[in-house]
């Protein structure tokens, strides 16, 4: 029980360090905060899609529409 405990703790502290790298951005500020605010997709104080994300999903199963996302297949399977 306690070596479960152990290594959930290990790998939620190891997701949380990952994630938190400076690649991954942050909140914006002064300048970059400007560029994102005088952006037309920027209303309401948060940043918009131009189209609803269900007029972009392509309707394929699971694997198959993550591998079309990043790009490891064309459109044409």
């Amino acid at each position: 029980m306690w070596m479960t405990g152990t290594v959930l703790a290990v790998l939620i502290i190891g997701v949380v360090t990952f994630i938190n790298q400076p690649r991954f951005g942050s909140t914006p500020k002064g300048e970059r905060l400007e560029r994102v605010k005088n952006s037309p997709n920027y209303q309401d104080g948060k940043f918009q899609n131009t189209e609803s994300a269900e007029q972009l999903k392509v309707h394929l199963n699971d694997s198959t529409y993550i591998l079309h996302t990043w790009g490891e297949i064309s459109d044409n399977g």
